[in-house]
């Protein structure tokens, strides 16, 4: 149906030809090359964002000895790939031999002094029988058999010590992965915890984002998110999920398990798909709004024939589409060109 709308100001009167349509929603209605009208009603809406990201090692371990020493083999190169268990470095500490060897010779003669005084308890039992030592006698070697022993007791200890640092003179990975870092060579001096190489992980990957609270708020624990790699999509799981944001950047970090597939490896960037819902808000052409930087902005509508001047509070602009809260719940016609012919109560008239 063709209609011609009269919109009369106070003191002139423009007549503009208007041809209207009966689509519900979001239809353009062409009322003159000077003035279009659209109809939108309040819904649910989302933007969607794209957070850049890095992928790294699920696995990764700083690897240190626990002991000072010199490193005297270094056994792999960098990017050498291991398994769990593969020696991968030694190092040399010049007193943990002797160390050992010191306990040893300890031990054995105390265990000696052990079965020289077991012997002589043994004697003086038999003597004791025909009373010819005193119970005193007995009484001092059986004490100081069990003092013997509770001397070996604590050598066994501090050679099981000993031994347990030795070990720690050879590095072993702690699983499979490959070598990302060499820190120390062979020939330089270490002390314990000083991380030696870097081991990284093969078998799985992740990744973190730090959001802020507003969007922190649309994540939970197993939800899928999909991350673009080189123009793939790939589908990643929210394994973890802080509480608490950091105290310095107020956002709250979420870990992602990353499948390994379309090549993507460790060190990758991807772009981390996240949508945002932005509650029932208005969804209105770009051009509807009037902001002319000192009043509130504002929008047009046909209010039964009569102009209307709405002021908006804008809540996100996507694109060439702006969300708009507005005091109202129903459907509006919204004029996206020719308000500078408007003002607030002029009325819209209808002839056939």
């Amino acid at each position: 149906m063709k209609k011609r709308l009269l919109i009369t100001p106070v003191m002139c009167a423009l007549l503009i030809t208007a041809c209207t349509s009966e689509s519900p929603d979001n239809t353009v209605k062409n009322q003159s090359p000077q003035l279009k009208t659209v109809t939108v009603k309040k819904q649910q809406q989302f933007k969607t964002h794209a957070l850049p990201a890095f992928t790294k090692a699920t696995d990764n371990a700083f690897l240190a000895f626990q002991i000072s020493g010199t490193i005297d083999r270094r056994l792999v190169q960098l990017g050498d790939t291991v398994e769990k268990g593969d020696v991968l470095m030694t190092i040399y500490n010049p007193q943990l031999g002797p160390q050992i060897d010191n306990f040893l010779g300890q031990i054995n003669s105390v265990n000696a002094n052990i079965k020289q005084t077991e012997n002589e308890v043994n004697r003086l039992k038999n003597l004791r029988k025909t009373n010819a030592v005193s119970q005193n006698d007995l009484d001092r070697l059986v004490n100081q058999r069990k003092s013997l022993i509770a001397q070996r007791e604590s050598l066994k200890a501090q050679l099981a010590n000993a031994k347990a640092l030795n070990a720690e003179s050879v590095l072993t990975a702690p699983f499979s992965g490959s070598i990302a870092d060499v820190v120390k060579d062979e020939g330089e001096v270490v002390a314990p915890g000083d991380t030696v190489l870097v081991l990284g992980g093969l078998d799985a990957l992740e990744t973190a984002i730090n959001l802020p609270a507003r969007l922190h708020r649309n994540i939970v624990q197993g939800q899928t998110l999909t991350l673009d790699y080189l123009g793939t999509q790939i589908s990643a799981s929210v394994k973890e999920i802080s509480l608490t944001a950091h105290p310095n950047t107020q956002l709250f970090t979420v870990m992602l398990d990353v499948p390994i597939q379309n090549g993507i490896k460790s060190g990758e960037r991807v772009l981390i798909q996240l949508e945002e819902s932005l509650g029932e808000v208005y969804q209105l052409p770009l051009q509807a709004v009037v902001d002319d930087g000192v009043n509130a902005p504002y929008i047009y509508i046909n209010a039964d024939k009569t102009v209307e001047k709405l002021s908006v509070h804008i809540d996100s602009i996507i694109d060439d589409s702006v969300n708009v809260h507005l005091p109202i719940d129903t459907p509006i016609e919204v004029i996206v060109q020719g308000q500078h012919q408007l003002k607030s109560g002029t009325s819209v008239a209808s002839h056939e």
